[in-house]
């Protein structure tokens, strides 16, 4: 039984190339530039000009609910959960980067006052 094309799944994206600066900036600090340059990452770069002309920055980001896609001509289904989900990695990132700093400091700290009651 041969599946429907709709039952298709893109090929995973290659990882950006560094020079991107959305690559190297935390999503809060994303240009409106940064995040048309991640749509077309996303091989959703129809989609840019409208980002661009509505001031969409990585601040916007993670807020944007299902009638501001559509606001911004993002129609397609598909196309808003690939951004959803690729939203969603950003941000898992994020927080998973923090968690880590702040479980090192922790423990950093700890250290310190094990050595000091030692001494």
């Amino acid at each position: 039984m041969r599946s429907s094309p709709s039952c298709m799944s893109y090929p995973p994206l290659t990882p950006p190339s560094p020079n991107q600066p959305f690559v190297s900036k935390p999503l809060p600090y994303w240009s409106k530039y940064d995040v048309a340059d991640w749509l077309t990452y996303l091989n959703l770069a129809e989609h840019r000009d409208r980002f661009l002309d509505n001031e969409i920055d990585g601040s916007h980001l993670p807020s944007l609910t299902k009638e501001d896609f559509l606001d911004l001509g993002v129609s397609r289904v598909g196309h808003r959960m690939n951004i959803e989900r690729a939203l969603k990695r950003l941000t898992d990132r994020l927080s998973s980067a923090f968690s880590v700093s702040t479980v090192s400091s922790e423990g950093q700290n700890e250290r310190m006052r094990d050595e000091a009651t030692q001494s």
